[in-house]
């Protein structure tokens, strides 16, 4: 008898506790699910597999299988969350337009550099006037972005994101 009564109690717990966590649960996929709604990307890499996912008007497919919010919420987040970034990345780019060529970019920095170190040696400063690490740094967060693009998979994002840091760093540094 007394065992029942604590199997009431575990459960009277137990039952509102895995009620709410479900709700909780089902709210983030229906977050992921509106914020993903109009994301179209194909070929998304999210580890070293070499599986390549799509993502078509917010749904997740692996080949022609769909991947289920519910029964594979870590990898349904993971690539929803690269596709996200893939998407605000085409629409908002950091640091420099879309039709940024990293290449004539880095030339004319070179150009700009010598420029710059012929009027600091004429006026006699010693500090850059303009901030050339974040401008270099800008030329390789470009050609970052461009692999992103061609590549989408975790591990460009990454190293596209560290790419802005660097950028940021050279900024603030202004050297």
């Amino acid at each position: 008898m007394r065992l029942t009564k604590h199997i009431k109690i575990v459960l009277f717990i137990f039952l509102p506790v895995m009620a709410v966590s479900f709700l909780i649960f089902l709210a983030s996929v229906n977050k992921l699910q509106i914020s993903a709604k109009n994301i179209t990307v194909r070929s998304l890499s999210i580890d070293s597999s070499g599986q390549k996912y799509n993502i078509i008007n917010g749904e997740v497919f692996l080949g022609d299988k769909k991947i289920s919010p519910f029964f594979n919420f870590v990898t349904y987040k993971k690539v929803n969350s690269l596709g996200a970034f893939y998407q605000k990345t085409k629409e908002d780019p950091l640091f420099a337009g879309p039709g940024l060529n990293a290449e004539e970019f880095n030339k004319a920095l070179e150009s700009t550099k010598k420029s710059h170190d012929q009027f600091l040696s004429k006026v006699g400063l010693k500090d850059n006037v303009i901030p050339l690490d974040f401008l270099s740094n800008i030329g390789k967060v470009s050609s970052l972005k461009e692999n992103f693009f061609k590549d989408p998979s975790h591990k460009n994002a990454e190293s596209l994101l560290n790419g802005y840091s660097a950028a940021l760093s050279g900024y603030r540094g202004r050297r």
